[in-house]
């Protein structure tokens, strides 16, 4: 009889942990581009390069979520997503930002908050609202060899790169009121990055991103905006008050098997007291989904040329991108993708695939660039 009582505590015991476990989820998606590049632009010196190949992962992560639900409508929930380096090279160039010796949990969208009729409040590590925005619209990827954000919000020659997610971040996300949204996030002041004996004083670095968005059926229309506040004291240099700031508007609409995105950007950085720049960029782009697991995607992006007086102002400083692939459904959670991405730039620009040494002395002005891509994608 001892036995069986000590049998059925320890059952107990063990079941208890596996109880709490199940109100929380482990979600995750893997993506393996292999993408081979048959025109790249040739070096700043003249000197051409091969063609090249080479592995992304962009996006890939692996995240745990779980939600306690307190009465009144009232929950608490949490989230620690960290990015999966699947091909481990610790650069930026080979589609990770962080080297195996150096992972972390909680890399990417991760946060602890309360969520009830009064909205959604937390705090953590999270994309900006600004960038939330974006990817309602834009349909394509935002980054790997197929990537667009490049062209509208992420790093170019001359510009900032609006596409963040924010660390130290007050957030919050308001009740859908009939199609109608928004959210807001504030950082802090990072004492890390303050600097009260620089001069000037009071570099702080604060970042301030908000949305509004309207959804019904398969119609969405966005519009985000950021402020970095004082950013640059960040790269070293000490004007007070310099901000770089980037705003977008774009819509959505599915009618039938297409949908369709268009997205418009405007950012700006102040380098200096007397030194600034401004591009546009927008992205058009839609899909097609013929049938059954057959569906086809295309996009085409600009960014404008830089205005202002920084080094790399002046006309003909955009460029254009455009790609098609064709999409395999091997199930719902597994995608095979075929592609072509072309990318041209003005007679100035310099910018080049994946966003990659964009503006700098690797890219020979004017050049152009192209490559096939081959990817496997698993969401879970």
């Amino acid at each position: 009889m001892h036995k069986k009582l000590m049998v059925v505590a320890v059952a107990g015991a063990l079941a208890a942990p596996v109880t709490a476990l199940a109100q929380t989820t482990i979600y995750g998606y893997f993506n393996a581009e292999w993408g081979v590049q048959v025109d790249q632009p040739n070096l700043a010196n003249g000197n051409a390069r091969a063609t090249g190949e080479g592995f992304n992962s962009g996006a890939s992560r692996i995240g745990f979520r779980g939600e306690e639900k307190m009465g009144g409508g009232l929950s608490a929930w949490y989230q620690c997503e960290s990015e999966i380096a699947i091909f481990p090279r610790g650069n930026e160039a080979q589609g990770t930002n962080i080297a195996p010796s150096d992972a972390l949990w909680c890399t990417r969208n991760s946060a602890i908050g309360l969520k009830g009729g009064f909205g959604n409040f937390y705090i953590g590590s999270w994309d900006s609202p600004l960038k939330k925005a974006s990817a309602v619209t834009r349909i394509t990827n935002e980054t790997g060899w197929m990537g667009t954000q490049g062209m509208t919000l992420r790093q170019g020659p001359g510009s900032p790169n609006m596409s963040q997610r924010n660390t130290d971040s007050f957030n919050y996300d308001t009740p859908n009121l009939g199609g109608f949204s928004g959210s807001l996030q504030v950082t802090t002041k990072q004492a890390t990055l303050d600097a009260p004996d620089a001069t000037p004083p009071n570099t702080d670095g604060r970042i301030l991103s908000l949305n509004a968005m309207y959804a019904t059926g398969r119609l969405a229309v966005v519009a985000g905006y950021t402020k970095n506040e004082k950013n640059r004291a960040v790269g070293g240099l000490t004007f007070d008050g310099a901000e770089d700031t980037a705003w977008l508007g774009g819509v959505k609409y599915g009618f039938g098997p297409v949908e369709l995105g268009f997205t418009y950007t405007e950012r700006e950085t102040n380098n200096t007291a007397t030194t600034n720049g401004k591009r546009a960029g927008w992205n058009l782009a839609g899909t097609w989904a013929i049938s059954g697991p057959h569906s086809l995607i295309a996009g085409y992006s600009v960014a404008d040329d830089l205005k202002g007086n920084l080094a790399q102002s002046g006309s003909e400083t955009g460029a254009t991108q455009m790609l098609v692939g064709y999409k395999y459904g091997f199930s719902k959670r597994t995608v095979g993708t075929i592609g072509y991405v072309k990318l041209d730039n003005d007679t100035n620009g310099a910018w080049s695939l994946t966003d990659l040494a964009s503006g700098s002395a690797n890219v020979q002005t004017g050049q152009s660039a192209s490559a096939f891509v081959l990817s496997l994608s698993h969401t879970f």
